[in-house]
């Protein structure tokens, strides 16, 4: 795969994007002394744009910053009575004291938990382009916990924050990005331990000093994240929250989210930051697509082991649902953040032991067929597990497929790459064609600025090959990218610029059409 460490910039490709000469019977209002448009006129994409914007397909690499003591078993004495980070923590230091317990968390967890073999797996065998890294309020230290449950426990997180960046740098080194995962916020924004206690309360929504605190550990995440060019160029976007409890939206959700994502906006409205949907992707999207200070991407999780619904199901019923998933929210910003292959007990037992396998390898396969083509990109829950349903025994079994372009060798690549070349010119005059015919009988007598949808074509067009140079990468969040390129090409807006718009949108389809993906 080519995968390159710590790449600054891919080759221009300008020389073969030059759009077509307006011609008079257009109906257009071009530039009288243009000739040609010589270039698409926007720079290349970096490679922070390249991880942010692109399809991801990863993993989350749960339960190290946050613990989940069903998914690390061995950091929880047999004397600990919670499940929870805050109760392993509190109940070691309670038997070996604080230096033994800090100790156990930085060399025995943190710094062994993906060990390079793993790197190597994620990079050479999953072809991963991202990871999802849950932390916790507490993981930023002893600062953060004041005030709080953990407070007692703090000191343990001195060196927590030096931990992830840590994971950051190894993450790029092998040419993954990473989203910056929100998981345990104050209070806890549900009741499950995986907030970080065993309190079994949501508190965090109507709480305003925890949300309060929340926020200032959001900030900076986001401030460092900037000053930091390693993390700049390969954290993908920072994680507001993790599953939201139901109902969120009534107790405050909205409100904070409007608070923090100003907030941020005022650092780095670049930053593209996640949400969660709180179990209801509708309202999230529409929130989402609102927003103008910055980019928004919806953050969704898909099981099918937990509603009534759903544990009573036959598995083939399950089955035959999945290509149908998301239809209605085709094509909007928004990521599975979190999805497996596991099936309630009920579920599969309505089928003979021997077929599981099969069938395991069919749920998991529909799924990443659905989640690489209607959304974002999908992050499996988990990376490492205790029992067999973990990332790495799915990948082991081929029961998961990466997106179509990187599946693809090298070679095939390169050999896409240049058929997208030499088929730009005959499709963006095909393309310009049928759009200057529709407006052309569609709006008789008036003055269109056509030419303005023919740049935008090229520069689509001109985005997606660079994404494809990048390992056979696409375009995932194409709605938000089509949405940054007009606001770059024309700040200030104007009458014709939903043209070049509508171009952008063309010119990346087109692309996808080209290369089979």
């Amino acid at each position: 795969m080519p995968f390159k460490k710590y790449p600054h910039k891919i080759d221009q490709l300008s020389s073969h994007m030059t759009p077509l000469v307006p011609t008079s019977d257009m109906n257009t209002a071009s530039p009288p002394a243009l000739k040609i448009i010589s270039s698409v006129g926007l720079a290349q994409p970096t490679i922070a744009e390249l991880n942010r914007y692109r399809l991801h397909h990863g993993t989350n690499l749960g339960s190290i910053f946050v613990l989940e003591r069903w998914i690390f078993p061995s950091m929880f004495l047999d004397s600990t009575s919670g499940r929870s980070e805050l109760s392993a923590v509190s109940e070691h230091i309670k038997h070996y004291g604080l230096k033994a317990t800090r100790e156990k968390w930085e060399k025995k967890h943190w710094n062994t938990a993906l060990t390079p073999e793993d790197w190597r797996f994620l990079r050479d065998t999953a072809r991963v382009t991202s990871v999802r890294l849950p932390v916790g309020y507490f993981t930023l230290g002893p600062a953060f916990c004041a005030g709080t449950p953990f407070e007692a426990v703090g000191k343990v997180y001195v060196n927590a924050w030096a931990a992830v960046k840590r994971y950051i740098t190894t993450a790029a080194e092998h040419g993954i990005a990473v989203l910056v995962d929100m998981h345990g916020l104050p209070g806890g924004a549900n009741d499950e331990t995986h907030s970080g206690t065993d309190s079994g309360k949501a508190e965090f929504w109507e709480n305003e000093g925890y949300r309060s605190l929340a926020t200032s550990a959001l900030m900076f995440i986001v401030k460092e994240v900037v000053q930091d060019p390693v993390l700049r160029d390969w954290v993908l976007g920072v994680q507001l929250v993790n599953e939201a409890i139901w109902g969120a939206g009534e107790k405050g959700m909205w409100d904070w989210y409007n608070i923090t994502l100003a907030a941020i906006a005022t650092v780095d409205p670049t930053l593209p930051i996640y949400i969660s949907d709180a179990w209801d992707l509708g309202p999230a999207l529409d929130y989402a697509s609102k927003s103008s200070q910055i980019p928004i991407v919806v953050d969704t999780h898909k099981y099918y082991c937990f509603s009534d619904k759903d544990k009573t199901a036959h598995p083939d019923s399950i089955l035959t649902k999945i290509p149908h998933e998301l239809a209605d929210q085709y094509g909007e910003a928004f990521v599975i953040g979190e999805w497996s292959c596991v099936l309630s007990e009920e579920s599969w037992s309505q089928i003979p032991a021997a077929a599981r396998p099969a069938t395991v390898h069919r749920f998991a396969q529909a799924q990443s067929q659905r989640w690489n083509t209607a959304t974002a990109g999908a992050f499996f829950w988990n990376f490492k597990m205790s029992w067999k349903w973990g990332f790495v025994e799915q990948i082991k079994a081929q029961n998961l497929l990466p997106p179509p372009g990187r599946g693809l060798s090298p070679q095939q690549i390169r050999e896409a790459y240049a058929t997208a070349q030499i088929s730009l010119l005959a499709l963006q005059t095909k393309a310009l064609g049928e759009h200057v015919a529709y407006w052309n009988e569609h709006v008789r007598g008036g003055v269109m600025e056509h030419w303005r949808y023919q740049k935008g074509y090229g520069q689509g067009f001109s985005d997606a090959l660079a994404f494809w140079r990048n390992g056979g990468d696409v375009i995932g969040l194409a709605k938000l990218w089509v949405k940054k390129r007009t606001n770059e090409y024309a700040p200030r807006g104007g009458k014709w610029v939903w043209q070049y718009e509508h171009g952008v949108k063309k010119g990346m389809e087109d692309f996808r059409a080209v290369v089979g993906v």
